[in-house]
């Protein structure tokens, strides 16, 4: 049964080989399936994406974009395989994390790694080469190099792949995590220093890192060592406390003002009141505030000359 397969795209050759090998997950040690390419050692985690309904998938070619002569297939099956690029040196760590207080030769580890999967037997001389940057080495006898895993120099490299990893997030994860981390204490057109969305995007691909590609014992250390050094921890508990601070004074404003005027109320009420004091006696003339002083005691009513009698 056809299926769809996407990779990442990569520089080919004529002598490009790709194969399919099952190796231990270096965060699971669950066997995982990846596609390796040679001569570029171009190694891919291969997983599949799939819906619970039964589906299948469209695929579609066109010559010219604004063509509307396509050509096409259908594929029974909706399962669509992702190769997510990985470094092998993750595939390294856990081998090196089981002994990582002895040295050990090189052909004690590549035992160690084809005994736990055969498809390690492809990987031996690409992963080789990524000994160096993580190890110590010692020469007990001459032509005999021994490896013991160095968690500075490791964790170093890790450090910068999260940097890289951080820089390159993808818009909806940025938008999602990084936002959701780094948000305001109160509605503002203030943005939050560049340094500090550097920092929120590194803590999240360190996460990632941690949660996919290394394994246990040594993701645990590598999360504590470089755990950021309080500056965004600052800068977030202040916005927590600015946001507290904003509430508080929201609540006593509105405590205050329930049930009681307040000083601009009654100064409005005041202008309104003088205002319309003011209108009432311009629409009164002058004859008639003059006889509204007169003494009128003795006079009789006016209504009383059209009274029955």
């Amino acid at each position: 049964m056809s299926r769809v397969l996407l990779i990442p795209e990569i520089e080919s050759s004529a002598a490009q080989k790709s194969s399919i090998i099952t190796l231990p997950h270096p965060a699971t040690s669950q066997p995982t399936r990846f596609l390796f390419t040679q001569p570029q050692c171009h190694l891919s985690e291969l997983t599949s994406v799939t819906s619970d309904d039964p589906c299948s998938t469209i695929l579609s070619t066109s010559d010219d974009d604004d063509s509307e002569q396509t050509r096409g297939s259908i594929i029974s099956s909706g399962e669509i395989i992702v190769a997510t690029a990985v470094s092998p040196l993750f595939l390294l760590l856990p081998a090196l994390a089981k002994h990582a207080q002895q040295y050990r030769t090189w052909e004690d580890l590549s035992d160690t790694l084809v005994s736990s999967a055969a498809g390690f037997t492809v990987l031996l001389p690409t992963l080789e080469r990524y000994l160096a940057g993580i190890t110590d080495t010692t020469e007990p006898a001459p032509g005999m190099v021994c490896y013991r895993l160095n968690k500075d120099k490791l964790f170093t490299k890790l450090d910068g792949l999260a940097t890289e990893m951080g820089s390159r997030l993808p818009t909806a994860v940025a938008r999602n995590e990084v936002g959701r981390v780094l948000q305001r204490a109160r509605a503002s057109d203030e943005r939050a220093p560049e340094e500090m969305y550097a920092r929120a995007r590194k803590g999240v691909a360190v996460r990632v890192l941690c949660a996919r590609f290394v394994c246990a014992e040594l993701a645990r250390e590598f999360e504590a060592r470089v755990a950021d050094d309080g500056e965004l921890a600052g800068y977030i508990s202040r916005l927590k406390k600015e946001r507290e601070e904003e509430m508080e004074r929201h609540q006593m404003l509105s405590s205050s003002v329930g049930g009681k005027r307040t000083r601009f109320e009654a100064e409005d009420d005041e202008v309104r009141k003088g205002k319309g004091t003011k209108a009432k006696k311009a629409a009164v003339g002058a004859g008639v505030r003059r006889l509204m002083k007169a003494d009128r005691s003795g006079m009789s009513r006016l209504d009383t000359f059209f009274k029955k009698k």
